[in-house]
C-alpha cells in the first residue's frame, strides 16, 4: 500500500508541486527594521555561506543580478536598505527557485537583525529545504539547529522552537549524528509545559507512525481533534494511520472529512484523485 509521506501531505495541503516556495516565502516584506546587535565576524560568515550555496546553479544573468545586488547589499551603510536589498534577493531566488539561496539570505537577515522572529523564520527556511534537498543536507539541518538554538538563547520558554529543534533532531538524526530520542524527549517536554500544543502533538503523531506505534499515533491525533477539530494535518495524518493498518475505507474516510473543509478547487480534485487511487488498491 503506497504510503502518505510529509511532501505528499504538503502537496495536498497547498494544492501546488513546488510546495517549497510556498513554505519558505517571507510572510511580511514591511515587518519593521530593527538595530543590529550582533554581527558574525566577515570572514567566518564568508567562508559560511559558501558552504551553504555550495551546488547552487545560475544562469549568467541570474548571477549578474545577484552580483549587483550582493554589491549594492556589501556599499550600503543603512541598516533598513540592507534589509530591503535582502528581501530582493530573496525574491529573486525565490523566482529561480533556489531554496537554498533562499535560506542563506534568511540566515543573513536574522544576523543583522538578531530578533527571536527572525531566526525562527531562519530556521524554518533551512529545515524546510533540509527536507526537500537532494544534496549537502547537513548543512542545511544545522543551520536550521543553530537557528532554533538562537531563539531558545533569547527566550528558553519559546515553545514553538523548541518544538522545531525537536523535530530537527529527529529528522536529520542521521546527519547530526544524534539519536533520535533526544528530539523526541525536546517534545515531550513542550507537551509538559503546554499539554494542548498542537505542533507538538502533530509530530509526535507523525513520528509514532514511523515507528508503527499505531496506538499513539490515534491517541495524538485525535487529541489534536478534539483540541482543533478542523487541523488538516490530522486528517491526512489519520489517512496515512490508516492505509498503514489496512483500514482503507475509514482513511478514506478522514479524506472525506477533509475535503469538507476546503474551498481550493486544486485542493479538492487533488484529494479526490488520492481517494480514487486508494478505492483502486483496496
Amino acid at each position: 500500500m503506497k504510503k502518505l509521506n510529509k511532501a505528499q501531505i504538503a502537496t495536498i495541503l497547498f494544492g501546488g508541486f513546488f510546495i517549497l516556495i510556498l513554505f519558505v516565502l517571507p510572510k511580511n516584506q514591511s515587518e519593521a527594521r530593527e538595530e543590529v546587535d550582533v554581527v558574525l565576524s566577515e570572514n567566518h560568515e564568508e567562508s559560511h555561506n559558501h558552504d551553504i550555496r555550495e551546488g547552487i546553479e545560475l544562469d549568467e544573468s541570474g548571477q549578474q543580478i545577484v552580483s549587483d545586488l550582493e554589491n549594492q547589499l556589501s556599499n550600503s551603510k543603512s541598516l533598513e536598505e540592507k534589509l530591503i536589498i535582502l528581501d530582493s534577493l530573496i525574491n529573486f531566488a525565490s523566482s529561480e527557485k533556489q531554496p537554498v539561496l533562499m535560506a542563506a539570505y534568511f540566515k543573513e537577515k536574522a544576523v543583522l537583525k538578531n530578533t527571536e522572529e527572525a531566526w525562527m523564520q531562519s530556521g524554518d527556511v533551512f529545515f524546510k529545504t533540509f527536507r526537500f534537498a537532494k544534496s549537502n543536507q547537513h548543512v542545511m539541518i544545522e543551520e536550521a539547529v543553530q537557528s532554533f538554538e538562537k531563539v531558545l538563547e533569547m527566550n528558553p520558554s519559546n515553545l514553538k522552537a523548541k518544538t522545531a529543534l525537536g523535530v530537527c533532531y529527529v529528522e536529520g538524526a542521521a546527519q547530526l549524528g544524534e539519536m533520535p530520542m533526544k528530539g523526541i524527549g525536546l517534545l515531550m517536554e513542550v507537551l509538559e509545559e503546554d499539554s494542548t500544543n498542537i505542533d507538538a502533538l502533530i509530530n509526535l503523531g507523525y513520528f509514532s507512525i514511523q515507528s508503527t506505534q499505531y496506538d499513539k499515533a490515534l491517541e495524538r491525533f485525535n487529541r489534536v481533534l478534539e483540541i482543533d477539530p478542523e487541523n488538516a494535518e490530522a486528517f491526512l495524518y489519520l489517512t496515512d494511520l490508516y492505509v498503514q493498518m489496512g483500514e482503507i475505507e475509514k482513511g478514506i474516510s478522514y479524506l472525506e472529512k477533509y475535503k469538507s473543509f476546503q474551498k481550493d478547487p486544486l485542493v479538492i480534485e487533488q484529494v479526490e484523485a488520492y481517494i480514487e487511487e486508494l478505492k483502486i488498491k483496496k
